[in-house]
C-alpha cells in the first residue's frame, strides 16, 4: 500500500498517535491485507517493521496533484479516523476486522494529503473496534 503526501521527511510523534488499522482475523492470526505481515492476535502487541532501509518519500512525476510524494513499503498503512477505516471494511477481504492502535511518541510517521491515512514503522495493537459483521 502506498500513501500520497506533502512531505519529504517523516514526522516525528511529539506524543502517542491514536491510529485504526485493517488486518484480516484468521483462526489466532491477524494478516495485514497488502504485505501479508503475520501477527499473533492477543492484544495488545507491538508490531515493527525491522528494516535497514532508509524511509523515504518518492518524488512523483507529475505536480497536478496535491501530493508531491509516494511512500511505499517498510511502513505500516493505518486510517487517521475510525470512519474511514469503517468504511474500508465495506471492500475489504473476508474476515477482516479494524484494530485500534498507537504510533508511539517518537516514532517517525507520514500524513496522507488527503488527511484520512496515516503510515509508521511501528504500532501498538490495542483491540478490535471494529468488524464485518457490524456493517
Amino acid at each position: 500500500m502506498c500513501l500520497f503526501t506533502k512531505q519529504i521527511c517523516p514526522l516525528r510523534a511529539r506524543k502517542d498517535i491514536v491510529c485504526y488499522k485493517e488486518v484480516v482475523h484468521n483462526g489466532h492470526l491477524f494478516i495485514t491485507p497488502f504485505q501479508n505481515y503475520v501477527i499473533k492476535d492477543d492484544l495488545p502487541r507491538k508490531i515493527q517493521i525491522c528494516s535497514q532501509k532508509e524511509i523515504e518519500a518518492v518524488k512523483l512525476p507529475s505536480t497536478e496533484y496535491p501530493a508531491k510524494y509516494r511512500v511505499f513499503g517498510g511502513m505500516f498503512h493505518a486510517y487517521a479516523k475510525l470512519g474511514r477505516a469503517l468504511v474500508s471494511l465495506m471492500t475489504a477481504k473476508p474476515h477482516s476486522v479494524i484494530i485500534k492502535c498507537i504510533i508511539p511518541k517518537g516514532t517517525l510517521y507520514y500524513k496522507s494529503v488527503y488527511g484520512g491515512d496515516i503510515c509508521a514503522r511501528t504500532l501498538i495493537l490495542q483491540e478490535i473496534c471494529g468488524n464485518q459483521d457490524n456493517l
